[in-house]
C-alpha cells in the first residue's frame, strides 16, 4: 500500500483523537454545543478523506476501487463540497462558542417567588429585612447600623471560589441623606477575619469597605460617573483572587486590593437615612469565570452584556 494512500486514513486518525480531547473537555465543561461541534467536525471531515481514499485508490487500482464504493462524478462532487463547507461552518461556530464570553451565570434571582433562600427576620432591634412585591428589602430602624443580609444558598456554593463576579440593583427608594448607603456584600464567614463590600453613597461615590473588627471602614473610594441619584443603580463588582474592581452601570468606578480576603457568603448590605426606611434590592446575579472550575452546575453563556471592558 503506497504512502499516498495512508495519509487519509492517518490524518483521519489524528483528527479522531485530537477531537476525543475535545469533546471530552467540553463535555468536561458541561458546553454541549463545543461538544457538538467537535463531534460535527470529525464525521464531516471523516467523510471527506473517506472519499481521497477512493480517489487515490480508484488512481492505483480502478476495480478496486469501483468495488470499495460507486461514486458517480456528481455525488462525489456534492459529497466533497459537503465535507469541505460543514468542518468550515463548525470551525466558525466553535471559534464564536469559545470567544463570546469567559463568564458563566451560577446564580439568578429576581425575587419574584419570595426569598427563602435569603435572610428573611425581624431582629431585636426591629430591624426587618425579606421580600415584598418582587424585590428584597432592608428595613432598619437604627441608621447608625451597616446592616448585611446574606444569600444563604448561593453562599454554601461560592465559598470556596475565588474568582466571581457579584451583580445587583439597588433601586433605593434614594434620599439626598450622606447616611443612606446600598451595596453588595461578600466574603463573610461567620465574622471570623475580614467582611468586604462595595456600595454607594448619594453623594455619588462607590466605595470599597471591609469590617475586620466589627467596624466598617471605607478603604477604597471614587466618584461614580454620571451618577444621577434619582435613579436605580446596576452594581458589579469584580473579584480575582485578591483583587477587586468595582463597576456601576456598567462603567468602572473603582479598584481595591483586598486584604486578607477568604471567599465567603454574599449577600447585599445597606445604612438607612437618617429617618430610617426600607431600601431595596432587585435582579442579583452570581458569575463565574468559565473555565476555572470543573462544573457541578448548570451552565447558561451570558450572551446579554458586553464585558470586554472588565479586561482594560
Amino acid at each position: 500500500m503506497g504512502w499516498i494512500e495512508k495519509i487519509p486514513e492517518r490524518v483521519t486518525k489524528i483528527i479522531a483523537f485530537i477531537t476525543a480531547i475535545i469533546v471530552f473537555l467540553t463535555l468536561l465543561e458541561a458546553n454541549l454545543s463545543l461538544a457538538l461541534t467537535a463531534i460535527l467536525s470529525i464525521g464531516a471531515l471523516s467523510v471527506l478523506f473517506f472519499c481521497l481514499h477512493i480517489v487515490f485508490k480508484k488512481k492505483e487500482s480502478p476495480e478496486e476501487g469501483r468495488q470499495m464504493y460507486s461514486f458517480s462524478n456528481k455525488y462525489r462532487l456534492i459529497a466533497l463540497f459537503g465535507a469541505v463547507l460543514v468542518p468550515v461552518v463548525a470551525a466558525i461556530i466553535l471559534v464564536k462558542s469559545i470567544s463570546s464570553s469567559p463568564f458563566a451565570l451560577l446564580f439568578d434571582t429576581d425575587f419574584s417567588s419570595g426569598c427563602s433562600e435569603w435572610d428573611n427576620y425581624i431582629d431585636e432591634q426591629g430591624n426587618a429585612v425579606g421580600c415584598k412585591n418582587g424585590q428584597y428589602f432592608l428595613n432598619l430602624v437604627d441608621n447608625s447600623t451597616y446592616f448585611m443580609a446574606l444569600w444563604g444558598e448561593a453562599g454554601n456554593e461560592v465559598a470556596g471560589i475565588e474568582n466571581i463576579i457579584l451583580q445587583v440593583e439597588v433601586v433605593g427608594p434614594f434620599d439626598n441623606d450622606e447616611a443612606q448607603v446600598q451595596g453588595i456584600g461578600f466574603g463573610w464567614n461567620k465574622w471570623k477575619g475580614v467582611t468586604f463590600a462595595f456600595d454607594i453613597v448619594p453623594e455619588g461615590r462607590c466605595r470599597f469597605v471591609n469590617n475586620a473588627k466589627g467596624t466598617w471602614h471605607s478603604f477604597a473610594s471614587s466618584p461614580i460617573p454620571g451618577f444621577v441619584l434619582t435613579e436605580s443603580h446596576v452594581l458589579t463588582v469584580v473579584i480575582e483572587n485578591d483583587q477587586a474592581r468595582g463597576f456601576v452601570n456598567g462603567k468602572l468606578c473603582t479598584v481595591a486590593k483586598l486584604e486578607d480576603y477568604v471567599p465567603g457568603y454574599v449577600g447585599v448590605v445597606g445604612k438607612s437615612a437618617e429617618n430610617g426606611g426600607e431600601l431595596y434590592f432587585d435582579n442579583y446575579k452570581i458569575f463565574i469565570y468559565r473555565w476555572d472550575h470543573f462544573p457541578s452546575y448548570n451552565w447558561n453563556p451570558l450572551n446579554n452584556y458586553k464585558w470586554e471592558h472588565l479586561h482594560n
